[in-house]
């Protein structure tokens, strides 16, 4: 019985796809590391995982979002039943910081860990969330500077009076 001319091409490059599928840093009784258990899985199945693992992404970090939105809320209303009572106006400007800053960061995130699935680059994905991470430090920083003189006060307060009276000797 002779082998069909081709044959040995086509198992020759499947054993090549089964060796770039297993990247470098993986454990010798593990196909892929922990860390990239999707973006193997995706290569595995076939066309129909990205999609809907870019879907299950998107709506993973929407709904993350949404979450911590209404923890927020709870905390800062400026209604009697919130964990902190504070004016309306403090309170719509932590809401909105909050969500502008949940948002960057969950998303970004969200949006990085797609295109590592998609076939960005470790190092790109690295790149990306560290880029993320400095928009939300420097969201922090402008919040910071937007209300250091209330801070100031705050600190500055004299010695029997203010909000943080009870942490002076």
């Amino acid at each position: 019985m002779e082998a069909r001319p081709g044959a040995r091409g086509r198992a020759h490059r499947r054993v090549a796809d089964a060796s770039r599928l297993a990247p470098a840093t993986a454990s010798p009784g593990e196909a892929c590391p922990r860390s990239e258990i999707a973006t193997c899985e995706h290569r595995r199945s076939g066309n129909d995982a990205p999609p809907r693992l870019v879907i299950v992404a998107i709506v993973h970090a929407y709904a993350l979002c949404r979450t911590v939105m209404c923890v927020a809320r709870t905390m800062v209303s400026p209604s009697p039943l919130s964990l902190l009572v504070m004016s309306g106006e403090t309170a719509a400007y932590i809401e909105i910081w909050v969500r502008r800053i949940v948002t960057v960061g969950v998303f970004g995130i969200a949006i990085a860990n797609v295109a590592l699935l998609l076939g960005l680059y470790r190092s790109g994905y690295e790149a990306l969330v560290q880029l993320v991470m400095l928009t939300v430090h420097l969201m922090l920083v402008v919040v910071i500077l937007q209300c250091r003189r209330l801070v100031a006060d705050v600190i500055r307060s004299t010695r029997d009076t203010g909000m943080l009276a009870w942490t002076r000797i």
